[in-house]
């Protein structure tokens, strides 16, 4: 089953937005699979501009209540959340 392009397209926008907040720091370019919290790249601040940018890129309001920051914070996660909501409506 190949991927689905918007799916994907949204990923490569997440990770140029987080080479552009990490400024080329960190260690290299993340994939979608990296974790970015463990892997450093990203602190509270910039997950929480992340999903910021998830937000209005999508129209989908993040549920931070649900939410695990402890947990494997991946790209390609974020953005099944996100995505997944925006079809649900």
């Amino acid at each position: 089953m190949s991927p689905d392009p918007q799916h994907t397209a949204l990923e490569d926008e997440l990770l140029a937005w987080i080479a552009d907040w990490t400024e080329g720091e960190g260690g290299g370019a993340p994939g979608p699979e990296t974790d970015l919290m463990a892997g450093g790249l990203l602190d509270s601040m910039g997950l929480v501009a992340m999903i910021a940018f998830l937000e209005e890129r999508t129209g989908v309001k993040f549920d931070f209540e649900s939410f695990d920051p402890t947990a494997h914070v991946t790209v390609r996660a974020l953005v099944a959340t996100f995505t997944e909501r925006q079809a649900a409506g």
